[in-house]
């Protein structure tokens, strides 16, 4: 088999797991989430509507909606426990840059990969082991980009940038 259809293989294969996973999203995760998502609400309130980061908990509503409004999905799986979770809450996500360039470009989810739940499948079923992770991804071509570990402002901005002129090369190949 050659390396291009085997890569092709493995590609698809995990788009149609993650679709299973994004697929079985559903009210389990909004309730365990919920505490985590009104700290950060009550954060954004020091930020302006334009810059306030929404985060989504239903995982295949958040894919739609980044795919109808032309958007990128940022998935961020953390847990209660996980302190460079809570930095990463704390810092990055509230930082007036990082926030005003999730509202524009953006559509984002906060997982708990310890729910119990969707977060804990969705984490599973893509081998995250190690916390904070965040997966962006296009849900046009379906290609994503995983980065594990705390990323302090300027770094997130930086990977989120790459991350986007990568995709948008990917995806501009395939509709060749």
């Amino acid at each position: 088999m050659k390396s291009t259809t085997r890569n092709w293989l493995v590609g698809l294969c995990s788009v149609l797991a993650l679709t299973a996973v994004i697929a079985s999203a559903s009210e389990k995760y909004k309730s365990s989430n919920a505490a985590s998502t009104t700290a950060q609400q009550t954060k954004g309130e020091q930020q302006s509507d334009d810059t306030q980061v929404q985060w989504n908990s239903d995982v295949q509503a958040a894919f739609d909606a980044a795919n109808k409004a032309n958007k990128l999905l940022l998935v961020d799986v953390g847990a209660p426990w996980c302190g460079w979770c809570r930095k990463m809450d704390e810092s990055t996500y509230t930082d007036q840059s990082v926030s005003k360039l999730l509202v524009k470009d953006f559509v984002c989810v906060k997982l708990n990969s310890d729910d119990n739940g969707p977060g804990s499948q969705f984490a599973q079923s893509l081998g995250i082991q190690s916390l904070p992770t965040v997966m962006i991804i296009d849900p046009k071509s379906k290609k994503n980009s995983i980065n594990a570990g705390y990323l302090n402002p300027s770094d997130f901005i930086s990977l989120v940038t790459q991350t986007k002129q990568q995709l948008a090369a990917k995806s501009s190949k395939q509709s060749i």
